[in-house]
């Protein structure tokens, strides 16, 4: 606000107040994360085009205004991660939809990252996502884009196939370090889904809790196995998640909520001993790099 100064003695009332918002920073900090709870909501079916996630972009193709809103930021309560009040909520259409009112595709696409200091395929992408309902299949892409305005820059970098039984939050992560662009902007696009769906059916997709960080150094395992199951002993197995040799192991019964560590560095396979009879064990690897760098824990198997 403002008021006019005459004299030492002279001065205006106060003018109302005016109100600015400043603009976006021109790159987002290295790690990023984001859990939308502060953000305003859209509109139920994403038809007036609502303010979306601040600093973010979103496109899609739809040609009339009755789902040119989507995606959107959603607060229905059955939506949320457990914790959350607000997630990013995309509408899949099945492929036999008509073009001349529905989006072939909507995309999220995150604020551009510094390309000299933090180039996208030294960093990955992680998130919480389901579907609205176990009956309805989805899929996303993720990739990155050189231009957050037009939809043809972006490139594909891996595609999320969320199961058609789990309608529970699941966490993914999708690195970048194939990436070979000089893209800056991350960003999530949901196509038409060519199978599974009528004609009448659509399937929500939602997302929260993202965060961009650096990519892991140390890339934990894969396809964890047993064999040669004894009453006391069972052989483990699993596939190398790069070049390392050597992991750690822990197990417990699988009633226990508390791990047992296997002392020091493990080989594959390894056999495990000790065990008691007619019980049930899970088992989890990491991969040991060095002393200063482990992979992420594996799932239980």
């Amino acid at each position: 606000r403002v008021r006019s100064y005459c004299s030492a003695t002279d001065t205006s009332i106060w003018t109302d107040a005016a109100t600015f918002t400043t603009n976006c920073e021109e790159y987002i900090s290295i790690p990023y994360s984001h859990n939308f709870d502060n953000e305003a909501t859209g509109a139920a079916n994403g038809s007036t085009k609502p303010n979306f996630v601040n600093c973010w972009s979103r496109l899609n193709d739809a040609p009339t205004a009755g789902t040119s809103g989507i995606p959107y930021v959603d607060a229905a309560a059955a939506h949320q991660k457990e914790g959350s009040v607000k997630c990013v909520m995309f509408i899949q259409y099945p492929s036999t939809y008509n073009t001349t009112s529905y989006a072939t595709y909507q995309m999220a696409i995150l604020p551009s990252v510094d390309p000299m200091m933090d180039p996208v395929n030294t960093l990955q992408l992680s998130f919480w996502t389901k579907k609205a309902v176990t009956t309805m299949p989805g899929h996303f892409i993720v990739g990155v884009m050189t231009d957050p305005a037009d939809a043809t820059t972006f490139v594909p970098v891996d595609t999320i196939e969320v199961a058609m039984e789990n309608n529970a939050y699941t966490y993914y992560s999708v690195p970048f370090e194939e990436y070979e662009g000089n893209g800056t902007y991350v960003a999530i696009k949901v196509p038409r889904n060519v199978s599974g769906l009528s004609k009448s059916q659509t399937s929500e997709i939602y997302i929260d809790d993202i965060l961009l960080d650096y990519g892991p150094t140390c890339i934990p395992p894969l396809g964890l196995t047993t064999d040669s199951i004894t009453s006391n002993s069972a052989m483990l197995d699993w596939t190398p998640g790069d070049v390392e040799t050597e992991w750690n192991l822990q197990y417990k019964q699988t009633a226990d909520s508390v791990w047992t560590s296997v002392p020091g560095t493990v080989t594959k396979p390894y056999t495990l001993q000790g065990l008691n009879a007619i019980t049930s064990y899970d088992f989890r690897v990491r991969s040991y790099c060095s002393a200063t760098d482990t992979s992420i824990w594996t799932d239980a198997a």
